[in-house]
């Protein structure tokens, strides 16, 4: 019995950050309760909150509604956010949270990068 094409499964292109880094509901309250380890960095755009630690990054990214009312852009904008940070996910080295305070989803994948790195830059200082 063979499958069909329609019925293979097929593979996602970078959509989202892979399971592995992604931050479990759980460790956004630790994070933001910020204990010895971590450190906050705020902008107009985003406000990060950075822990030393887990070998394997974990990452969460919060985008509240008073931002964007539909979830459609809110996703966007988690999408763009991850995309930027993708690439620096291994140099990284700890728990991130990057809660986003301003609608970012008209900027390019490139523009939020520099800005996102911009502030990491900083922790590393």
């Amino acid at each position: 019995h063979k499958k069909k094409k329609s019925q293979k499964k097929k593979q996602t292109y970078g959509v989202m950050l892979p399971d592995r880094k992604r931050a479990p509901r759980a460790l956004f309250t630790l994070i933001r309760a910020r204990g010895a380890n971590s450190k906050k960095l705020e902008g107009a755009e985003f406000e990060i909150f950075f822990e030393k630690g887990s070998v394997p990054a974990k990452v969460g990214i919060v985008v509240s509604k008073r931002i964007a009312k539909k979830a459609v852009s809110r996703n966007r904008i988690k999408r763009i956010v991850a995309e930027a940070i993708k690439d620096e996910l291994d140099q990284i080295g700890g728990q991130l949270l990057i809660v986003v305070k301003s609608d970012i989803s008209g900027l390019k994948t490139s523009q939020v990068k520099e800005k996102i790195l911009g502030k990491l830059q900083k922790l590393n200082d």
